[in-house]
Protein backbone atom coordinates (compact mmCIF):
# COMPACT_ATOMS: atom_id res chain seq x y z
CA UNK A 1 0.00 0.00 0.00
CA UNK A 2 2.49 2.25 0.87
CA UNK A 3 4.96 1.76 -2.52
CA UNK A 4 1.71 2.69 -4.29
CA UNK A 5 1.04 5.70 -2.30
CA UNK A 6 4.47 7.09 -3.11
CA UNK A 7 4.27 5.84 -7.03
CA UNK A 8 1.02 7.99 -6.95
CA UNK A 9 2.58 10.96 -5.49
CA UNK A 10 5.82 11.11 -7.66
CA UNK A 11 3.37 10.47 -10.98
CA UNK A 12 1.56 13.37 -10.22
CA UNK A 13 4.30 15.25 -8.96
CA UNK A 14 6.29 14.70 -12.61
CA UNK A 15 2.95 15.43 -14.69
CA UNK A 16 2.83 18.95 -13.19
CA UNK A 17 6.48 19.33 -14.19
CA UNK A 18 6.08 18.46 -17.50
CA UNK A 19 2.05 20.19 -17.62
CA UNK A 20 4.14 23.24 -16.04
CA UNK A 21 7.19 23.30 -18.08
CA UNK A 22 5.27 22.89 -21.60
CA UNK A 23 2.99 25.86 -20.48
CA UNK A 24 6.31 28.06 -19.72
CA UNK A 25 7.83 27.08 -22.53
CA UNK A 26 5.34 28.26 -25.24
CA UNK A 27 3.88 31.15 -22.85
CA UNK A 28 6.79 32.66 -20.61
CA UNK A 29 5.00 35.43 -20.44
CA UNK A 30 2.66 34.07 -18.04
CA UNK A 31 5.65 32.74 -15.85
CA UNK A 32 4.05 34.40 -12.54
CA UNK A 33 0.71 32.97 -13.07
CA UNK A 34 2.39 30.07 -13.61
CA UNK A 35 4.04 30.17 -9.98
CA UNK A 36 0.33 31.07 -8.48
CA UNK A 37 -1.03 28.10 -10.38
CA UNK A 38 1.52 26.17 -8.35
CA UNK A 39 0.25 27.42 -5.20
CA UNK A 40 -3.20 27.09 -6.21
CA UNK A 41 -2.92 23.78 -6.90
CA UNK A 42 -1.20 22.88 -3.48
CA UNK A 43 -3.87 24.76 -1.37
CA UNK A 44 -6.55 23.07 -3.32
CA UNK A 45 -5.22 19.48 -2.80
CA UNK A 46 -4.81 20.34 0.66
CA UNK A 47 -8.05 21.77 1.26
CA UNK A 48 -9.23 18.60 -1.00
CA UNK A 49 -7.75 16.22 1.37
CA UNK A 50 -8.98 17.84 4.91
CA UNK A 51 -12.01 17.58 3.37
CA UNK A 52 -11.99 14.14 2.29
CA UNK A 53 -10.20 13.44 5.99
CA UNK A 54 -13.37 15.06 7.26
CA UNK A 55 -15.87 12.73 5.73
CA UNK A 56 -15.33 8.95 7.49
CA UNK A 57 -17.56 5.83 6.08
CA UNK A 58 -20.34 5.77 3.59
CA UNK A 59 -24.13 7.48 3.95
CA UNK A 60 -25.55 4.25 5.20
CA UNK A 61 -22.91 4.11 7.76
CA UNK A 62 -23.55 7.46 9.24
CA UNK A 63 -27.38 6.81 8.48
CA UNK A 64 -27.33 3.80 10.78
CA UNK A 65 -25.09 5.32 13.62
CA UNK A 66 -27.57 8.45 13.88
CA UNK A 67 -30.28 5.92 14.35
CA UNK A 68 -29.10 4.73 17.75
CA UNK A 69 -30.05 5.83 20.67
CA UNK A 70 -28.13 8.91 22.04
CA UNK A 71 -26.05 7.89 24.85
CA UNK A 72 -23.34 11.04 25.29
CA UNK A 73 -22.87 13.85 23.07
CA UNK A 74 -20.59 16.41 23.11
CA UNK A 75 -20.41 19.52 25.06
CA UNK A 76 -18.45 21.77 23.88
CA UNK A 77 -17.68 24.16 26.85
CA UNK A 78 -16.62 21.15 29.00
CA UNK A 79 -14.40 19.75 26.42
CA UNK A 80 -12.36 23.01 26.32
CA UNK A 81 -12.84 23.26 30.37
CA UNK A 82 -11.37 19.43 30.47
CA UNK A 83 -8.82 20.22 27.76
CA UNK A 84 -7.53 23.70 30.08
CA UNK A 85 -7.19 21.45 33.12
CA UNK A 86 -5.30 18.62 31.06
CA UNK A 87 -1.71 19.26 32.16
CA UNK A 88 -0.38 16.10 29.94
CA UNK A 89 -1.82 17.57 26.58
CA UNK A 90 0.66 19.76 25.28
CA UNK A 91 3.29 16.53 26.06
CA UNK A 92 1.12 14.62 24.11
CA UNK A 93 0.79 17.00 21.13
CA UNK A 94 4.73 17.82 20.95
CA UNK A 95 5.51 15.05 18.33
CA UNK A 96 2.88 16.03 15.90
CA UNK A 97 3.82 19.68 16.61
CA UNK A 98 7.27 18.69 15.27
CA UNK A 99 6.00 17.08 12.60
CA UNK A 100 4.32 19.91 11.48
CA UNK A 101 6.83 22.34 11.91
CA UNK A 102 9.35 20.74 9.10
CA UNK A 103 7.54 22.82 7.06
CA UNK A 104 9.37 25.85 8.34
CA UNK A 105 12.23 23.98 7.41
CA UNK A 106 11.17 23.03 4.09
CA UNK A 107 9.97 26.49 2.72
CA UNK A 108 12.81 28.63 3.02
CA UNK A 109 15.78 25.69 1.53
CA UNK A 110 13.28 25.21 -1.36
CA UNK A 111 12.93 29.07 -2.26
CA UNK A 112 16.90 29.09 -1.61
CA UNK A 113 17.53 26.80 -4.20
CA UNK A 114 14.56 27.91 -6.22
CA UNK A 115 15.82 31.52 -6.30
CA UNK A 116 19.37 30.53 -7.14
CA UNK A 117 18.49 28.53 -9.67
CA UNK A 118 16.35 31.27 -11.37
CA UNK A 119 19.14 33.77 -11.02
CA UNK A 120 22.06 31.29 -12.00
CA UNK A 121 21.65 28.43 -13.84
CA UNK A 122 18.05 29.11 -15.67
CA UNK A 123 19.59 31.80 -17.77
CA UNK A 124 22.28 29.51 -19.72
CA UNK A 125 18.91 27.46 -20.44
CA UNK A 126 16.92 30.37 -22.07
CA UNK A 127 19.53 31.76 -23.74
CA UNK A 128 20.88 28.98 -25.39
CA UNK A 129 17.83 29.32 -28.51
CA UNK A 130 17.14 25.91 -28.31
CA UNK A 131 13.43 25.03 -27.41
CA UNK A 132 14.45 21.46 -25.86
CA UNK A 133 17.20 23.38 -23.96
CA UNK A 134 15.11 26.00 -22.07
CA UNK A 135 12.21 23.46 -21.44
CA UNK A 136 14.85 20.88 -20.35
CA UNK A 137 15.80 23.95 -17.93
CA UNK A 138 11.80 24.17 -16.91
CA UNK A 139 11.73 20.78 -16.13
CA UNK A 140 15.14 20.94 -13.56
CA UNK A 141 13.59 24.03 -12.03
CA UNK A 142 10.21 22.13 -10.63
CA UNK A 143 12.00 19.02 -10.03
CA UNK A 144 13.86 21.20 -7.88
CA UNK A 145 10.65 22.56 -6.37
CA UNK A 146 9.35 19.37 -6.48
CA UNK A 147 11.41 17.08 -5.33
CA UNK A 148 13.54 19.41 -2.42
CA UNK A 149 10.68 19.17 0.18
CA UNK A 150 9.90 15.42 -0.59
CA UNK A 151 13.79 14.70 -0.10
CA UNK A 152 13.88 16.80 3.05
CA UNK A 153 10.66 15.25 4.37
CA UNK A 154 11.59 11.55 3.93
CA UNK A 155 15.49 12.31 5.06
CA UNK A 156 13.92 13.31 8.59
CA UNK A 157 10.87 11.72 9.13
CA UNK A 158 10.63 8.09 7.43
CA UNK A 159 10.56 5.76 9.32
CA UNK A 160 9.52 7.67 12.48
CA UNK A 161 5.83 7.16 14.61
CA UNK A 162 4.04 10.18 14.93
CA UNK A 163 0.68 10.23 17.01
CA UNK A 164 -1.30 12.82 15.61
CA UNK A 165 -3.78 13.80 18.38
CA UNK A 166 -7.28 15.22 17.02
CA UNK A 167 -9.70 16.33 19.56
CA UNK A 168 -13.55 16.82 17.71
CA UNK A 169 -15.24 19.15 19.51
CA UNK A 170 -18.30 17.58 17.70
CA UNK A 171 -18.81 13.88 18.47
CA UNK A 172 -21.80 11.40 19.10
CA UNK A 173 -22.19 8.35 21.06
CA UNK A 174 -24.97 6.29 20.20
CA UNK A 175 -26.20 2.57 20.62
CA UNK A 176 -25.07 1.80 17.27
CA UNK A 177 -21.21 3.94 17.46
CA UNK A 178 -19.46 6.65 17.23
CA UNK A 179 -19.52 9.59 15.11
CA UNK A 180 -17.19 12.51 14.95
CA UNK A 181 -15.12 14.50 12.39
CA UNK A 182 -13.25 12.51 10.41
CA UNK A 183 -14.11 9.19 12.34
CA UNK A 184 -17.40 6.58 12.27
CA UNK A 185 -17.52 3.35 13.88
CA UNK A 186 -20.20 1.32 13.92
CA UNK A 187 -21.27 -1.45 16.45
CA UNK A 188 -20.58 -4.27 16.96
CA UNK A 189 -17.24 -3.81 16.21
CA UNK A 190 -15.98 -7.17 14.29
CA UNK A 191 -12.79 -6.02 12.54
CA UNK A 192 -10.88 -3.96 15.17
CA UNK A 193 -9.12 -0.95 13.05
CA UNK A 194 -9.15 1.29 16.35
CA UNK A 195 -7.82 0.52 19.59
CA UNK A 196 -9.42 2.49 22.82
CA UNK A 197 -7.84 3.90 25.77
CA UNK A 198 -9.39 5.56 28.93
CA UNK A 199 -8.15 8.03 31.19
CA UNK A 200 -10.17 8.66 34.13
CA UNK A 201 -8.45 11.13 35.19
CA UNK A 202 -7.54 13.51 32.42
CA UNK A 203 -11.32 13.06 31.19
CA UNK A 204 -10.90 11.31 27.47
CA UNK A 205 -11.13 8.45 25.71
CA UNK A 206 -8.27 8.09 22.77
CA UNK A 207 -9.58 6.23 19.82
CA UNK A 208 -6.41 5.20 17.94
CA UNK A 209 -6.08 3.91 14.44
CA UNK A 210 -3.93 1.59 13.01
CA UNK A 211 -0.14 3.52 11.75
CA UNK A 212 -0.63 4.17 8.11
CA UNK A 213 2.74 4.92 5.94
CA UNK A 214 2.42 8.42 4.87
CA UNK A 215 3.69 8.60 0.90
CA UNK A 216 5.09 11.82 1.24
CA UNK A 217 7.34 11.74 4.44
CA UNK A 218 7.35 7.76 5.14
CA UNK A 219 6.81 8.47 8.27
CA UNK A 220 4.06 6.15 10.32
CA UNK A 221 1.10 8.41 11.22
CA UNK A 222 -0.84 6.98 14.21
CA UNK A 223 -4.24 9.33 14.11
CA UNK A 224 -6.28 9.37 17.72
CA UNK A 225 -8.89 11.09 18.28
CA UNK A 226 -9.13 12.29 21.67
CA UNK A 227 -12.77 12.64 23.06
CA UNK A 228 -12.81 14.71 26.46
CA UNK A 229 -16.10 14.18 28.33
CA UNK A 230 -17.10 14.88 31.81
CA UNK A 231 -16.41 11.80 34.39
CA UNK A 232 -20.33 10.73 34.31
CA UNK A 233 -20.46 10.95 30.01
CA UNK A 234 -17.12 8.69 30.10
CA UNK A 235 -18.55 5.94 32.20
CA UNK A 236 -21.39 5.47 29.97
CA UNK A 237 -19.05 5.24 27.23
CA UNK A 238 -16.70 2.57 28.71
CA UNK A 239 -20.61 1.05 29.62
CA UNK A 240 -21.78 1.69 26.11
CA UNK A 241 -18.46 -0.32 24.23
CA UNK A 242 -18.65 -2.85 27.07
CA UNK A 243 -22.67 -3.45 25.79
CA UNK A 244 -22.54 -2.36 22.05
CA UNK A 245 -19.20 -2.94 20.55
CA UNK A 246 -17.83 -6.17 22.23
CA UNK A 247 -14.44 -4.00 23.62
CA UNK A 248 -13.70 -4.16 27.41
CA UNK A 249 -12.15 -1.08 28.59
CA UNK A 250 -11.21 -0.14 31.29
CA UNK A 251 -9.96 3.37 32.92
CA UNK A 252 -6.57 4.09 33.69
CA UNK A 253 -5.94 6.85 36.76
CA UNK A 254 -3.25 8.21 34.97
Amino acid sequence: MSVKLILRSIALSQAMVLIYSTILLFFPQYYGYVILLIIATFFAYSIFTSIKRARAGSVEDLEYVNSGRVLVKAQQSKIIELMNKDDKLMNDMRPQMTFMSISLINLPVTFGIYYGYIWFVMPFFSHSGDLLVTFLGYVLMFEFLFMTPWIINRLILRGKEIRMIQIPRDYIITSKGVRATGLLIKFPIENPTYSFKCSKRRRFIDIESQPQIQAITGAKIITVYRLYMPEQDLLKTVEALSKYSNISLSCDRD
